[in-house]
């Protein structure tokens, strides 16, 4: 078991390489400092890449702490059900007030309003996680499902669920309406 462990992109171990291998994968950006990797000498322990002397050998910097990461955007999407319902409210009410018959079909530029609104807001956020350097793969997509976004955000930088769970309080809450 001597050489490089490290975890490829489908979170697989590969291995064992030999640390200039290792190495070159930097240089080629085959690999980047998200990824965790483990040698003999880190004991049980496997390491992100960003967190080891190769990594800073190859001239990497390591990513900021996740406290220093801008949280506004991902406050502002678990409060998002309660801008929805704030926002269809004041749309119903000015078709109304214009004289407008609702139909169904109506109601569904409010929800994609909010769509719009999620994945430019979880766009912001992701480029706030990208300024710290810590890693956002497999993040842009998610914005679709806003719980799976702020589930999967918060449980790769190892943060609190808190707006995970205010989400999920608030779209409880909002069904109703």
């Amino acid at each position: 078991m001597n050489g490089w462990y490290f975890t490829g992109g489908d979170g697989q171990r590969v291995g064992p390489v030999e640390a200039d291998s290792l190495r070159d994968m930097i240089r080629r950006k085959a690999i980047d400092g998200s990824a965790y990797v483990w040698t003999a000498a880190f004991g049980p322990d496997w390491r992100q890449l960003s967190t080891t002397d190769l990594w800073q050998e190859m001239g990497g910097t390591p990513a900021l702490p996740t406290n220093m990461i801008d949280s506004k955007a991902i406050w502002l999407l678990a409060v998002m059900p309660v801008i929805y319902v704030v926002a269809k409210a004041a749309y119903v009410t000015w078709a109304m007030n214009a004289g407008a018959h609702l139909t169904d079909g109506d109601q569904l530029l409010p929800l994609l309003g909010l769509w719009i609104a999620n994945g430019l807001v979880a766009d912001w956020d992701i480029r706030a996680i990208r300024r710290t350097g810590n890693p956002t793969a497999s993040l842009g997509w998610a914005f679709l499902l806003v719980p799976v976004y702020i589930w999967q955000r918060n449980s790769r930088l190892r943060v609190s669920q808190a707006s995970f769970i205010v989400w999920l309080i608030l779209i409880i809450m909002t069904l109703p309406f």
